[in-house]
């Protein structure tokens, strides 16, 4: 399996296939691009609806990405994942990944980026779910990144994240206060 190594070029990244310090780059520049998608997300409405918040974000995010990743790279809501298919039975979010084409792809591990999981206002024994849920899609498919976003509030709940794959989870809060947008990451 190869990773991509991510070089600035201005204000693009462009990936390259390489070693494990590139996907550490291609994290940071995704990380980078995560908090002014969030800010972008104004409209008191989006606040009320994690589907219309992530609606909203998945837009922003992709224009504030400026990534190259692979033609055939796509930014969506993803759909159940089938245990016979996937080796677990769960629906991320969003997820940031090259979908399988048998022709293409090696196997269903290649090309997974990001995986998110959002929540409205997460109490700590969902966040702990997800964060399992997360861990699970993160060894199960390899995903290099695994994101909680906890909407409409200012608590990341990353102390609690004591699953295996801790090291490639972020969180993070949004909540708007009044006319500004306070956005919390852990780590």
């Amino acid at each position: 399996m190869s990773a991509k190594r991510c070089h600035t070029d201005r204000r693009r990244i462009r990936c390259v296939e390489l070693d494990v310090k590139g996907v550490s780059e291609m994290k940071e520049a995704i990380i980078a691009a995560i908090v002014p998608a969030l800010k972008k997300v104004t409209h008191r409405r989006f606040f009320e609806n994690e589907r219309g918040f992530q609606g909203e974000f998945r837009a922003n995010l992709k224009a504030a990405l400026g990534i190259d990743f692979p033609d055939n790279t796509v930014i969506e809501d993803e759909h159940q994942k089938r245990l016979e298919n996937h080796g677990l039975r769960l629906r991320p979010d969003l997820i940031i990944h090259v979908p399988y084409d048998e022709k293409t792809n090696p196997s269903r591990k290649t090309g997974n980026y990001v995986v998110f999981a959002l929540k409205k206002r997460a109490t700590e024994k969902i966040a702990i779910e997800d964060f399992g849920k997360l861990d699970g899609m993160i060894k199960a498919l390899d995903y290099r990144l695994g994101v909680f976003i906890n909407i409409d509030d200012s608590k990341t709940f990353y102390e609690n994240c004591v699953v295996d794959s801790r090291d490639r989870i972020i969180c993070f809060a949004v909540k708007k206060d009044g006319d500004n947008i306070v956005v919390v990451r852990a780590p």
